[in-house]
């Protein structure tokens, strides 16, 4: 780099640097890769892919209270994994609880390399 000519892009250095082909070289980095994205997916499209709205307290059935995975309630709602004692969706939940965890992660992250 002479002077006068401005410093290369983050995106140029990355390419450059190749790390990021290299991290896709590995099978598993690219699955965990893979999952990661899918778990990305799941939180941030929780309102649209959750069958139940997890923040409803009206969606709570106390006749569908600890239903086993894959079981039909009372009204005919299908529950893939389950209901907790108080008759919500579990599946629902953890969708709905992923956006916090994740969040969680990805700060600790962000944090522990100074951004």
């Amino acid at each position: 780099m002479s002077i006068g000519q401005p410093p290369p892009s983050l995106w140029s250095r990355v390419r450059q640097n190749g790390a990021v082909l290299e991290l896709f070289d590995s099978p598993i980095a690219a699955l965990s890769a893979l999952i990661v994205l899918c778990l990305l997916i799941a939180a941030i499209g929780a309102p649209i892919l959750a069958p139940f709205n997890a923040f409803d307290p009206g969606a709570a059935n106390v006749a569908d209270a600890r239903l086993p995975p894959v079981s039909r309630g009372l009204f005919g709602d299908f529950y893939l994994l389950g209901t907790d004692p108080q008759g919500r969706d579990l599946l629902s939940a953890m969708m709905y609880g992923l956006r916090t965890s994740l969040a969680v992660g990805f700060g600790s992250v962000a944090l522990a390399a100074r951004f």
